[in-house]
């Protein structure tokens, strides 16, 4: 941009020095392309083009430039074409694709090197495309993205690809209850509207499709007067807005593209619809009413209803049938309406088969009580606060703030509608929350949706009516001089809490993160879950509140609580408003300090636990990891081979002493680190960290700098002189690199039958990975250089995706907290069952390619994922939570609150022989698990696979993801 600047200013003096006319400005220049401006301010503008495109241009203080297009079509709109989901396999093809200005490769290097953090979406109504980089990218970000959505070219082989590609996504979504138990409401709902018809299409109308029928609705739909071209950045909005208009301005406009979609008639009677899923664990049940489209009153009542019902932890349906009459074990409730047909309000729940009829029963029962006694006061004012601090949390990066000011505008024509909309929120009455309550809660025209667990169906699909009947101060003080907005102030609390404060005065909402060591690390076989169950029960009530009393607290103030076990640590976790910190760290403090563990409580919480165990294996994902946990980390008796939750059997052992101890023992014993992150400062920070935990507790040991983490008792780690062997061996095998080919030796083959209709497959090397060890950015960049980083890419998106092999392949190191708690480097992939074999041997390959030649490896690769990596990392600390986590977390390791500072510059040293170094000794030996319908397909032997040269790997194919009905 400075370039482009400078050449400007030298023509500009050239021309005066000549007594020529001046050049225009590239405001002028823009203002030649427009026709009128919605809005014009020093911080935003919204313009329409002669053309009929609009551009949004926002100026936001970020690191990140966002670059959005969102074209004004979705599976509603396909009208002779509906079912065939062309919508959505447009967007495979425009995202990335060949463009009258550039081969697909060309795209795509160009794409690569301004970060890869790409990405496209479809709905019932807009497909969305995007690219979020740098400020000094944006002008390429802008050319590329234009030119997708105004000049793609959709060859044959590009459709014949990207045709196969949504082919394998359509059966992927076949072993995702949650998809399918929507897309099961939404016919059950609209039997006339489009709405009926997921926007990813059906497979059969999809196989009928051709080359031409896509191309011919490129061509209506993605016209300039259709598209909404939306840009927000540290950067002038009137500079941003001229680079947009110099691509797109000439672009001539094309015939108006029909929105007419058929109405859906009136819903007269009830409806229900049940079908069942395999390993599905609970029910999922959802009840609806038909209500409106986005443009009437009686959205704010409804929404706002909604929010009082289900959204958060003392929440009317939440507290009643969760809480007190343990009737479900999760509930939920949203209102949708959409600008294109009328919409509902549903009520969903997850819940035993035999509480089907009592629970529909007391929800139904819950919203007749509103409709005669509205909401309380209070439960109406922090519902208030709730859907307005959502608001902010929202609108926290660059690109969510012009997605919503360019959804705003497509939907209502109004860019700045949520803000509008949030002042009519605060206007709602009781009197209205009633109002709606009864035009629109009527018994006659509910809609019941349920999905049953296939187990509980032995002679085939029940029938509806047999089911579901109708119911109707600091030790170290730091000198305030010292303290400057923006900078990380470290100090020490009486009892050795390492305390990190950050002053971001453009964030509203305070993060306040506690960490210490534990999480699955601190246990075992007897006692796997515990720490699962211990954390969840924190909230749940202390020595001077409720567990109503909590919920209630943070509810009205619109806060978040959140008590985790994770795998290597125990973190206490809030947010909140700056005028509500004082009082969030006071109850936070209680909630750390004094629990309860009231044994109803926790008899209600083991209840939803067990509910959760048994929906492990319902998601193809979630079981094969499961099953791939157990057979890798297992036989090392390490404790990474558990699952958070637990066991059945282990959460019937558990009891309120039980949780007492254990929290006492584990989570208060260790090491802590406190930050703060958000507008306070670090003097307000610390004085109320110091009010609330200095001399509250254990004491605890400053760390300062790295030192091995404590072991745990319980656990067979493996022994440290075999650890340092290990470690040796690695090194001496790196140190060979020229004496062998490249290999992967696998250990073991294991296969587990699954009941999904997809094969997982998960593939875990020996890395013996540890947070902060000295080759961490070495193998981070050739796990991208393998498979991408944020965004699918690398070796083995590139040939397995674009294959049409796999449905989602990517891999990911996950290091252990320790030496003595080593983790591995993983790979997995979904896929046909008949394609595990292929699938399995393609990902040894390209996972051993990174220990091959700089050839091997291909001229550019390593220099493209550092810069991948690079910009993902200024993408994932935006927010003061991700500021205040990665801090936190880098200090309770010992490897300074800083150290993810230096990322780019560790990233930036890594070369292609620090890439096969680590690769030849961390990444050459695996064990493969796989999860199949069809085991006996599986022909993956155990032994050593030595490779003497590896195909071509072409970058043609889509790096970006693609969504169906998700924005």
């Amino acid at each position: 941009m400075k370039l482009h600047l400078a050449i400007l200013i030298a023509a500009l003096s050239a021309a005066s020095a000549l007594g020529q006319t001046t050049m225009p400005t590239a405001t002028t220049q823009a203002a030649s392309y427009e026709r009128y401006r919605v809005v014009s301010e020093p911080g935003e503008v919204v313009t329409t083009l002669t053309n009929g495109m609009t551009i949004i241009a926002k100026r936001v203080a970020t690191p990140v430039v966002a670059v959005r297009g969102y074209v004004k079509t979705g599976g509603v709109y396909e009208g002779p074409w509906l079912g065939g989901g062309l919508s959505h396999l447009l967007e495979h093809l425009v995202a990335g694709g060949s463009s009258r200005n550039r081969t697909e490769a060309e795209n795509r290097t160009i794409l690569q090197e301004i970060g890869n953090n790409s990405n496209a979406y479809t709905t019932d109504d807009h497909t969305a495309y995007f690219i979020n980089t740098t400020p000094q990218h944006f002008e390429k970000a802008v050319d590329l993205l234009t030119g997708w959505l105004l000049g793609a070219k959709i060859t044959e082989d590009e459709y014949r690809r990207e045709y196969q590609v949504v082919q394998r996504e359509l059966e992927m979504g076949k072993g995702e209850p949650d998809r399918q138990f929507y897309m099961l409401a939404q016919s059950n709902r609209y039997l006339v509207s489009p709405a009926r018809v997921p926007t990813i299409g059906f497979q059969p109308v999809i196989e009928n499709l051709s080359r031409d029928d896509v191309y011919a609705y490129y061509q209506l739909a993605y016209q300039p007067q259709n598209i909404v071209m939306s840009v927000a950045g540290d950067m002038d909005p009137e500079q941003m807005v001229a680079i947009v208009a110099r691509y797109v301005g000439d672009a001539p406009p094309g015939r108006e593209f029909s929105q007419d979609i058929p109405a859906e008639p009136p819903v007269l009677t009830p409806r229900t619809v049940v079908a069942t899923a395999p390993k599905l664990g609970q029910a999922k049940l959802s009840l609806a009413f038909p209500t409106v489209r986005l443009d009437h009153p009686d959205l704010y009542a409804l929404d706002l209803l909604s929010t009082c019902l289900t959204n958060g932890e003392s929440a009317i349906l939440v507290r009643t049938l969760r809480d007190d009459l343990k009737l479900v074990s999760s509930i939920d409730s949203w209102s949708a309406t959409p600008t294109y047909v009328e919409g509902s309000f549903s009520i969903s729940s997850e819940l035993d088969v035999d509480k089907i009829g009592e629970a529909t029963k007391s929800i139904l029962d819950g919203l007749e009580r509103v409709k005669t006694e509205g909401v309380d006061a209070d439960t109406l004012a922090r519902a208030k606060t709730q859907m307005k601090v959502s608001r902010i949390r929202g609108n926290e990066t660059a690109e969510r703030i012009a997605s919503t000011l360019a959804q705003d505008l497509m939907s209502t024509g109004d860019p700045h509608f949520t803000d509008r909309y949030l002042e009519r929120i605060d206007k709602v009455t009781v009197d209205q929350i009633k109002a709606v309550a009864s035009a629109y809660f009527v018994k006659d025209r509910l809609i019941t949706t349920a999905m049953l667990p296939e187990e509980s169906a032995p002679n085939g699909l029940p029938s509806a009516v047999d089911v579901l009947r109708q119911e109707a101060p600091t030790t170290n003080p730091v000198a305030s001089d010292t303290v400057d907005e923006g900078k990380v102030v470290k100090s020490v609390l009486e009892n050795g809490t390492v305390l990190l404060t950050k002053q971001i005065a453009s964030s509203p909402v305070v993060s306040i993160r506690m960490y210490t060591t534990g999480g699955l690390t601190a246990e075992d076989v007897a006692t796997n879950g515990l720490g699962n169950l211990t954390m969840r029960m924190l909230p749940r009530g202390t020595t001077t509140r409720s567990a109503r009393e909590i919920a209630s607290f943070f509810d009205r103030i619109g806060g978040e609580i959140a008590t985790v076990s994770g795998s290597n640590t125990f973190s206490w976790q809030a947010s909140c408003l700056k005028a509500d910190l004082p009082k969030v760290m006071e109850v936070f403090a209680d909630i750390v300090q004094n629990p309860v563990f009231d044994a109803k409580e926790l008899a209600a919480m083991k209840i939803r636990q067990v509910a959760a165990i048994d929906s492990q294996d319902s998601d193809w994902t979630s079981q094969a990891f499961r099953y791939f946990k157990k057979q890798f980390y297992g036989p090392k008796n390490s404790p990474y081979q558990f699952t958070a939750l637990g066991t059945k059997e282990n959460l019937t052992a558990f009891d309120s002493a039980k949780v007492r101890q254990w929290y006492a023992s584990k989570a208060l014993t260790g090491p802590r680190v406190l930050a703060i992150y958000g507008d306070v400062s670090a003097s307000d920070a610390n004085a109320l960290a110091s009010k609330y935990f200095n001399g509250n507790g254990p004491a605890f040991e400053p760390r300062n700098q790295r030192t091995t983490l404590t072991p745990i008792v319980g656990v067979q780690k493996i022994p440290l002189e075999r650890a340092i062997k290990l470690a040796g061996e690695m090194d001496r095998r790196a140190d060979m690199p020229g004496e062998s080919k490249p290999s992967v030796d696998v250990i073991r083959v294991d296969v587990q039958q699954s009941q999904q209709p997809l094969a997982g497959i998960v593939i875990g090397f020996e890395s013996a990975s540890v947070f902060g060890m000295s080759d961490t950015a070495a193998i981070d960049v050739g796990d991208t250089m393998a498979s991408g980083s944020s965004f699918p890419t690398g070796y083995l998106h590139e040939t397995l995706r674009g294959q049409g092999l796999v449905y989602v392949v990517h891999a990911m190191n996950s290091p252990g907290r320790s030496a003595e708690f080593p983790g591995s480097f993983i790979v997995y992939a979904g896929c046909d069952p008949k394609a595990v074999n292929e699938v399995t041997e393609q990902i040894l390959l390209n996972i051993a390619r990174l220990q091959g030649s700089d050839e091997d490896m291909q001229p550019g690769w390593i220099d493209r994922a550092k810069q991948l990596m690079i910009i993902d990392e200024a993408m994932d600390r935006q927010t003061a939570a991700q500021q205040a986590e990665s801090a936190a977390l880098n200090e309770l390791y010992g490897l300074g609150y800083s150290f993810t500072d230096r990322f780019a510059e560790r990233t930036n040293a890594v070369n292609a022989d620090a890439v096969r170094s680590v690769a030849a000794s961390r990444l050459s030996r695996c064990v493969v698990t796989i999860s199949t319908p069809n085991p006996e397909l599986v022909k993956v032997t155990a032994g050593e696979r030595t490779f003497k040269s590896f195909p071509q790997v072409d970058l043609t194919p889509k790096g970006v993801t693609h969504d169906a009905g998700t924005p």
